[in-house]
């Protein structure tokens, strides 16, 4: 089995921040993201439970489409964090990832239905951003389409778009 230590530490830092140190074991939670849990849930004595959610959102392996998918993952995953904190459902933090699969866990009330039509709404809201707001890589938007086709260090300084005959 790999060695998921970093992923039980995250674990143990995101319930120590959040005073619930004691309310699960950070190791069971590493197990289950090794194990490609997509959804787990544990109860606590207030009535609020903690979870571990997983988002999966493949990436298309073609060249000329990959980054622009990997980026828009990154877009996605940030916007879970933000849906649940802005949406009041709850406190969420992101354990580990790979390039498709995020996983978080979740402190709240709200149920996975909730946190879902959170997340609708919040990118909703956020996917003009994406594409036309300010570079903000904390909000997983990184560039903007007006340097979209600049060319800084062409590959060859005698052909720039200027020097194209037709």
């Amino acid at each position: 089995m790999a060695d998921l230590t970093f992923v039980s530490q995250a674990a143990d830092q995101a319930l120590q921040i959040w005073g619930l140190d004691r309310a699960a074991s950070s190791e069971e939670i590493a197990r289950l993201v090794s194990d490609g849990t997509t959804y787990w849930q544990q109860d606590l004595h207030d009535g609020s439970h903690l979870s571990l959610i997983r988002l999966f959102s493949p990436v298309v392996r073609r060249e000329e489409v990959f980054l622009g998918n990997v980026l828009l993952n990154d877009f996605l995953s940030k916007t879970l964090i933000r849906a649940a904190e802005n949406g009041g459902t709850g406190r969420m933090a992101l354990l580990a990832n790979d390039l498709e699969s995020y996983y978080y866990i979740y402190h709240g009330r709200s149920t996975l239905a909730d946190i879902r039509e959170c997340l609708r709404q919040e990118i909703s809201a956020s996917l003009p951003d994406l594409y036309f707001g300010e570079e903000d890589p904390a909000r997983g938007i990184f560039g903007n389409t007006g340097r979209m086709l600049t060319f800084y260090n062409p590959p060859f300084p005698w052909l720039t778009i200027s020097s194209w005959r037709y």
